[in-house]
């Protein structure tokens, strides 16, 4: 993400989303920006008052100079300002803050920072799958609080392992694959199904506005190769390789 036109494509895509829903500009949180915080940038240049980036760790640009060619891309009015605040400090995160932009790195416990009813619009992008399969529910039940009645998210969720863009995860046992080992790996995924996923939503309270699903022509591991619990799925779940999801927090006057 520290490409500024793959990372407007990005944000784009999502944004799509929020527009056809009709909705109007607010506060906006990414889940898991990545290697840069453009999406704030681009976030601010859309309209939005605000910007929350959330990620599990600092994993994010300080270059001082991707920031200038964002500003000057998308918000050349306002590069100078960002200028003057960066020069108080040399500090691109205190900066980015100053102008609305803020990057939080812990993860679930940040999430819980936000205020209630807050956001009018969050997106992920390939980020749900990782988030641990212990702390998934909690994820999502802390996104809808802090959603506005009548807000959505749009998330892309990719089902392919992180190995060879196959099922190869699925090999592996819940004990071995949750053990301390496999979950600090840059591969981990949490192995939850698009089903899965969905009714966790539900059950949570979103409703599902739009969804898009991609599936492989034949699975690309023999079903009798994966650990035993995947055995409850059919074949339709296993052969899903990525969805787009839109949530939305239904308004108070449209109860679940």
């Amino acid at each position: 993400m520290t490409n500024s036109d793959y990372a407007e494509k990005i944000f784009l895509g999502h944004y799509r989303q929020f527009l056809d829903q009709g909705e109007q500009p607010g506060v906006f949180l990414e889940k898991g920006p990545g290697g840069s915080l453009i999406s704030g940038v681009l976030a601010i240049s859309h309209g939005f008052e605000k910007a929350i980036l959330i990620d599990v760790g600092d994993s994010a640009s300080k270059d001082i100079e991707l920031y200038k060619s964002i500003y000057h891309k998308y918000l050349p009015d306002k590069l100078g300002a960002f200028l003057d605040e960066y020069e108080l400090t040399y500090d691109v995160i205190a900066a980015l803050r100053s102008r609305g932009i803020c990057y939080e790195t812990d993860g679930l416990n940040s999430l819980k920072q936000v205020e209630p009813d807050f956001l009018a619009f969050s997106f992920s992008n390939a980020v749900l799958e990782h988030v641990k399969v212990d702390e998934f529910a909690e994820t999502m039940t802390q996104l809808y609080r802090a959603h506005k009645p009548g807000s959505i998210g749009s998330h892309r969720i990719d089902f392919k392992d992180h190995l060879g863009g196959a099922l190869n995860n699925l090999r592996f046992s819940k004990s071995i694959w949750e053990s301390k080992y496999f979950p600090n790996s840059g591969f981990y995924t949490n192995r939850l199904r698009y089903k899965d996923i969905r009714d966790i939503c539900v059950d949570i309270g979103f409703l599902v506005t739009a969804e898009k699903i991609d599936k492989w022509d034949q699975l690309p591991l023999n079903a009798k190769k994966m650990s035993h619990e995947f055995s409850v799925y059919d074949e339709g779940d296993l052969l899903i390789s990525g969805a787009d999801l839109i949530l939305r927090k239904p308004a108070r006057n449209n109860p679940k």
